[in-house]
Parts: C-alpha cells; structure tokens; sequence
C-alpha cells in the first residue's frame, strides 16, 4: 500500500514540476496546440490502444479494453521529463516541441 501511496506523491510532483518549466501562459497561448493534442489526438490514441488490447487479449469486453488503454494512452509526465530535459533534448529536440511534450503530459 505504501508503495502505490508513494507512486502517486512522485506522479504528483512531477506534473507540478511539468507545469512550472513551462513559460508563463504557455497553455493560453497555445491552446490550440493543447487542445488539439488533448483532444482528438488523445482519443483517438485510446480508441486505437483499446482494439489493440481487445484484440490481444481474449476474454475481454470492449468496455474493459476501453478502461485499460485509458490508464496507458496518456503521457507519463516522468517519460516526458526524461525526454524534454538533458543534453541530448537540448541539442536535438526543438523548443516548442519540448514544451508540447510537457504541456501535453
């Protein structure tokens, strides 16, 4: 039980840290960007992760594929911290495409 309770903290933290390193009024700038990622992008991601687990896995409801993909279509805002920060996302990954990332998880 500690550990999920943990997990959460540490999930917590890091979206808190992903919405501080954003410039200020990011999401208002760009909120069709946003929109448009959090949007149809989002669901239709789930939509595809859905009939790839119904598919996969036997015995399985729709409903209940449904539930699982939405627990693994958003971005892990730990992932997208590993991805916008560092040397190599300095040298090679552009701005707004970090801020994006980050937004967006």
């Amino acid at each position: 039980m500690f550990v999920w309770e943990f997990a959460r903290i540490v999930i917590a933290l890091q979206v808190f840290a992903s919405g501080i390193n954003l410039p200020k009024k990011y999401v208002v700038r760009n909120w069709k960007s946003v929109g448009m990622l959090l949007g149809p992008i989002t669901i239709t991601m789930w939509l595809i992760t859905a009939g790839l687990i119904y598919g996969i896995v036997n015995n399985l409801t729709f409903l209940e594929a449904l539930a699982i993909a939405a627990c693994v279509t958003p971005t892990d805002p730990i992932l997208a911290n590993s991805i916008v920060k560092g040397k190599f996302a300095d040298k090679y990954v552009p701005v707004h495409v970090r801020n994006i990332i980050s937004a967006e998880s």
